[in-house]
């Protein structure tokens, strides 16, 4: 029952802090607006923050592969201090990934505004050649912005078979640290270094996505 109640307080806690970290960002965006700041400035800077907060989750990623291989292989008297570290690390890991998410969310609630504002706009200009330029450089505007997002989504998924991977081996290792279940994962450590290989891969792809739209719209 104690572990049911906690459990339930945890996830409790990490709902509320997704919420306030969403929230934070939507009163930001809001006063942005309030300033009177372009919403293609305030898109163009939530994607580029999109792309170092991914970089920010692949190297978390990679350091906590390191913590566990570190364990793994460890052989010393202090294993309950060494997986410590190894869950801190963790911890450190699923925070830059939830942070990727709301950087993603981030960024499409700003272009559903651009977008729309843009074609309402588009309907109030009167002259049909400067409406068809308009509405020419909207969609040029829009591809470029699909073509981001969806490796920012791409990148962001691949966080997760890491991330499964490393929080199974370290619960698993949580209730049983014995030197036979260290051995135990050791053939499973090349599988993780290869999605994290791919996973740096979506992210080196993201940053050449997130180059092309920066130097598109001048920034």
């Amino acid at each position: 029952m104690r572990v049911t109640f906690i459990a339930g307080l945890g996830l409790r806690a990490g709902c509320a802090l997704l919420l306030l970290s969403l929230g934070c960002a939507s009163v930001h965006y809001e006063t942005q607006k309030l300033l009177g700041r372009d919403k293609r400035d305030i898109l163009v800077n939530r994607i580029d923050q999109g792309l170092q907060t991914q970089q920010d989750a692949l190297r978390q990623l990679e350091k906590t592969f390191d913590a566990l291989q570190a364990l793994v292989a460890y052989e010393g008297d202090d294993l309950g201090g060494v997986h410590r570290k190894v869950m801190a690390e963790f911890e450190r890991a699923e925070n830059r990934a939830q942070r990727v998410r709301d950087r993603i969310v981030g960024a499409e609630v700003v272009a559903d505004d651009l977008f729309k504002e843009w074609e309402y706009e588009n309907v109030q200009i009167a002259d049909p050649e400067l409406r068809s330029g308009s509405r020419a450089e909207m969609a040029e505007t829009r591809e470029r912005y699909e073509r981001v997002i969806a490796a920012m989504k791409r990148a962001s998924e691949q966080n997760d078979p890491v991330l499964t991977a490393l929080r199974d081996r370290t619960l698993f290792l949580k209730h049983d640290l014995s030197l036979e279940a260290l051995a135990s994962l050791r053939d499973d450590l090349p599988r993780i270094e290869a999605d994290l290989t791919t996973l740096a891969r979506e992210t080196d792809a993201l940053q050449d996505e997130v180059a092309q739209y920066l130097e598109a719209s001048g920034a």
